[in-house]
């Protein structure tokens, strides 16, 4: 077993808020299906999932345990996601907007949220 610091910026109760709280919130919002706003929230949080995970992986040249699944599942998964609302005559260009934009603000969000968090933690180190 490993420390708590094996898991920073991201330990377990973190993990799970944001797994729980958004990732299966956003889910079972967009499976209702009373708008396709929630739908692209989540779509578009999993695409910057994606991007999030690649990035760090790029910028500290070691792997991410998040790496694998963002890539194979949430990657496509999200852009798939995307491309079906868009193409869907039905859907309101307005939710699909709002729901992106919601999306944008969750994932673009984490890693400033990741940074403070650290930056606490050195500074009370």
């Amino acid at each position: 077993m490993g420390s708590d610091d094996d898991e920073f910026p991201i330990d377990r109760r973190l993990g799970f808020l944001i797994n729980v709280g958004f990732g299966w919130g956003l889910t079972a919002l967009a499976a209702a299906g009373t708008s396709p706003g929630p739908s692209a929230a989540l779509n578009v949080s999993h695409v910057g999932n994606a991007v999030l995970h690649v990035g760090w992986g790029l910028k500290h040249r070691r792997y991410d345990p998040g790496l694998v699944s963002a890539v194979t599942a949430l990657l496509p998964v999200g852009a798939i996601g995307i491309a079906r609302a868009l193409r869907d005559p039905e859907v309101s260009r307005g939710s699909i907007a709002a729901g992106a934009a919601a999306g944008l603000v969750i994932a673009a969000g984490m890693m400033p949220s990741m940074k403070l968090r650290l930056h606490r933690r050195r500074a009370t180190a």
